[in-house]
């Protein structure tokens, strides 16, 4: 759960192989979130999944959850019932071949609130940043706690550095 480190890893080392330009490396980032009645038990301080349950009612975990939290997080795990997504897709590039749409990250909450998804947007944007990609933009559907979160983001948000692609890049 999370950013997919490895993702991100793969992306830079094709970046650099290609000798993409920082213009050549502008993505939007866009998500979805979808709702996984609970059979999945996360900790909701590092948000990742550390079990299963066969139901929500029974608190049957499938796997050691203890093994799985790490040290700071000393929460009970809950059940998990919105499942987020997000993707990263190229917007900077004019060759067809190199143009990409991958998952970069996918997190699990109990609730999903605009709160919630501010922490992760930031995650991903600040992560895709330290891996070499600029966010040009953000996108998502148009649900209520999704649009709560873009009512409650600043203009321009403060997470997400503009750069125009014919600028001094």
């Amino acid at each position: 759960m999370g950013v997919m480190t490895n993702v991100l890893v793969h992306l830079q080392e094709v970046a650099e192989a290609k000798g993409w330009r920082r213009a050549q490396r502008l993505v939007s980032v866009a998500f979805d979130s979808l709702k996984i009645r609970g059979a999945c038990i996360y900790s909701s301080s590092s948000m990742e999944l550390v079990g299963l349950a066969k139901r929500e009612t029974e608190r049957v975990v499938t796997m050691e959850w203890e093994s799985w939290l790490k040290p700071r997080d000393r929460t009970a795990p809950e059940f998990a019932k919105d499942y987020f997504v997000f993707y990263a897709c190229s917007i900077g590039l004019t060759n067809k071949e190199d143009h990409f749409v991958l998952p970069v990250a996918r997190y699990a909450t109990s609730c999903a609130q605009a709160g919630d998804i501010s922490g992760m947007v930031t995650a991903v944007v600040g992560d895709l940043a330290d891996y070499g990609f600029h966010t040009s933009f953000i996108t998502s559907d148009g649900a209520a706690e999704n649009r709560s979160f873009f009512k409650q983001v600043p203009s321009p948000p403060s997470f997400v550095r503009f750069h125009h692609a014919l600028g001094s890049l």
